[in-house]
């Protein structure tokens, strides 16, 4: 089954309430659904999608991580960062990510393929850029490529937009695609935040409403009304990086080749620099 990378309600549904420009973080978890056939729990999916939104009145800084980090896993050999959630669901994803990047995140979102279009229905779609030389690719993954708006973009139903996210180059190195599937996936996201900003408060929460129960998260009614009222009252910045944003090796862990990089305590001051900036 093609694995979902879908990120794209996160900031419709609860990061944090914020209180006096303080700010929150989370951890973004898209999962694939391989194992829900025999398990029936979205929580032993792979974390095929991995990111920390970091909240405040400043705006929102995006942070993707790379699946194919290599990371220790309790009782189990060194594996990828994508097969914590099959082996410890979304906390034990959220376990690695701090230890890797010294964060102290608590708390978490996750959604997989399953629940994916029937979310973006409900918010009435989304409408995002596509560029010229991505076409073919989405046009293999999406069916079609939907008729341009005069706005310049391209507004995609649940369907498109799981094609849209998901879609990846399989002739070219995988890391790389990786990189140009975040990409998607945040152009995705901002389009999302710029919904919530256009919606009223009431508007806004009652698509919520509609949405958490399609998604696995540890957040409560409180997250959700500070996170919009957030959106809708900052500056509304978006930013985006990916780690790792310096130097990384690959190498091998077991059968599946792993990434990692040449200097931890660098990366993790970057990434520090990133989320302060």
């Amino acid at each position: 089954m093609k694995r979902a990378i879908i990120l794209l309600i996160a900031l419709l549904i609860p990061i944090s309430a914020m209180a006096g420009g303080e700010t929150k973080q989370v951890l973004l978890l898209g999962t694939d659904d391989i194992m829900r056939d025999l398990t029936q729990s979205a929580e032993m999916s792979r974390a095929d999608a991995i990111y920390v939104a970091s909240l405040s009145d400043e705006g929102v800084r995006l942070l993707s991580i790379e699946r194919d980090y290599r990371v220790s896993l309790p009782d189990q050999p060194d594996n990828k960062l994508a097969t914590t959630t099959f082996f410890g669901g979304p906390e034990l994803c959220m376990d690695s990510v701090n230890n890797l990047l010294s964060l102290e995140l608590s708390r978490y979102v996750q959604i997989s393929k399953d629940t994916v279009a029937e979310a973006v229905n409900i918010i009435g779609g989304v409408s995002v850029a596509i560029h010229e030389d991505e076409k073919p690719v989405l046009r293999k993954a999406m069916g079609y490529i939907p008729k341009q708006g005069n706005d310049g973009l391209y507004k995609l139903n649940g369907k498109l937009a799981v094609g849209f996210l998901s879609a990846r180059e399989d002739n070219i190195d995988d890391i790389e695609s990786n990189a140009r599937r975040n990409d998607r996936q945040q152009r995705f996201l901002s389009a999302v935040m710029d919904l919530v900003r256009s919606k009223s408060f009431d508007e806004a929460l009652g698509i919520a409403d509609k949405i958490v129960p399609l998604i696995k998260t540890n957040l409560t009614m409180a997250d959700i009304v500070g996170l919009i009222r957030t959106v809708q009252t900052g500056k509304g910045e978006f930013r985006y990086a990916r780690s790792p944003i310096t130097e990384y090796s690959r190498t091998q862990a077991g059968l599946h080749q792993v990434i990692e990089v040449n200097d931890m305590a660098l990366e993790i001051q970057k990434v520090d620099e990133f989320f302060k900036e």
